[in-house]
This record gives structure tokens, sequence and C-alpha cells, in this order.
């Protein structure tokens, strides 16, 4: 009687053991409803969901360039992590700021079109982005980047090919003016407006003449031209 005692007391903590190991193997592979899977990521632990954008966290996009195309430029930037918007702001350094949308998700480039931009001119660019667009977030804007407009072939016209040619007309911000000639030590560009006041002046090179009209108000204005041999009068208006 003694011994079947001894056994009954002895099988107890064998029972219980067998079954802890029982339910702490069942345990281990069930995983709750609200628990997210992990994965290892450089020094430290990052969840394996997607990663949202924060607005203390956006910084301003780097590595700016452009590339030149036959009808226009790609302005270009290097990604800014988890973004679904870019905004690009340039124009004519010194002159009207114009802005571009660039939706997307993380977006790193958009074309601009030659048409409306000035033979030569110096443009300058910058971008920055933000987390999505309703409501719109924005991280800081990068740095000034500037580029050169190419040097747009004016058509060929025997009849022209002596004459001075000024243009856009109406003008905006710069004033080109192509003068097919020699020109010397006392060749100039004089800018007057209807009240016959000189509101520019500048040197005449041979070639295309580039002359920044910023400070021009909108209105009427004669250019005067003079060569080594003759004097050139040309109106024009300012948008």
């Amino acid at each position: 009687m003694i011994y079947v005692q001894m056994i009954v007391v002895f099988q107890y903590p064998i029972r219980l053991a067998f079954l802890f190991v029982l339910i702490s193997f069942c345990s281990a592979g069930q995983t709750p409803q609200d628990e997210h899977e992990f994965v290892g990521h450089g020094e430290g632990l990052q969840h394996s969901e997607p990663a949202s954008c924060l607005p203390q966290s956006l910084v301003a996009p780097t590595g700016l360039y452009e590339i030149e195309y036959d009808n226009g430029m790609m302005l270009r930037w290097d990604i800014v992590p988890v973004t679904f918007s870019c905004q690009v702001r340039g124009g004519v350094v010194g002159g009207t700021i114009a802005y571009k949308l660039v939706e997307g998700y993380e977006p790193k480039r958009v074309f601009v079109s030659y048409q409306g931009m000035t033979s030569g001119a110096m443009y300058e660019w910058q971008v920055r982005c933000a987390c999505k667009l309703d409501p719109l977030t924005w991280g800081p804007y990068s740095e000034i980047k500037q580029f050169r407009a190419p040097f747009f072939d004016l058509p060929y016209d025997p009849d022209q090919a002596n004459k001075i040619v000024l243009f856009p007309n109406p003008a905006n911000e710069i004033i080109n003016i192509h003068y097919n000639k020699e020109v010397d030590i006392n060749s100039m560009i004089e800018i007057y407006d209807l009240n016959g006041t000189l509101v520019i002046e500048e040197f005449l090179r041979s070639g295309l003449n580039m002359i920044n009209s910023i400070s021009l108000e909108k209105g009427y204005y004669v250019a005067v031209v003079s060569g080594p041999d003759d004097v050139t009068r040309i109106p024009f208006a300012k948008l």
C-alpha cells in the first residue's frame, strides 16, 4: 500500500511537467492577431510593413542635375524616401518664378520644354518634396541649381542676314538682339522709353546680345543699336 502511494505521489510531478511542456509548445506556434512581424535591418529591428513619411523626417533633395534634349531639359534629383509629391520652382535668374507639381510615389524628375524659354538665358531651379497630397506637408527646398538654355537657331533668311534682329517681341525678362556685323569700342545698345528717357545702356557685341530687362515696366520702348557704320532703331513692347 505504501509502495502504491509513493508511485502516485511521484507521478503527479511528472504529469504536471509534461502538461506544462505541451502547453508551452502549443503556445509557441500561435501569434496574437494584433502582433506584427519584425525583420532584421541594419543595427536594429524594423517593422516589416512599409515605412510612413513623417513631416519632421523630410529632408531637402540632393543630387540635382539636368539632361539636355532636343526639345527640352530633364531636371532630376535623388529620391527622398516615402514621398508622394515634389514641387519644382524656377525661372530666369532674377526673374519671375514659376512652379510645377510632380505627383507620384517618390518622384525624382520633371521635363521642362524649351517652348517659352529665352535663347541662351540663365535659369535656376530647386525642388522640395511632400509626405502626401492631402494635406500637403512640405519638406525644405534643395539648394539652387542653374543651367543655361541653348542658343536657339534663328531661321535663315538671306534678306535678313545683315540686319539686326530683336526677339522676342513682345519681350519678357530677357531681350535678345542679334547683330551680324563687326563692332568697335563705340558700338552701343541703348533703350529709351516713349518719353525719351534712357533706361538701359550696354556695349554692343557681334552675334547674340542678351539684355536683362527685368527692371523695365510694362509698356513700349525703342532699342537704338549703334554700330561702326550705322544706327538702327527697333520699337518693341515689354510684357
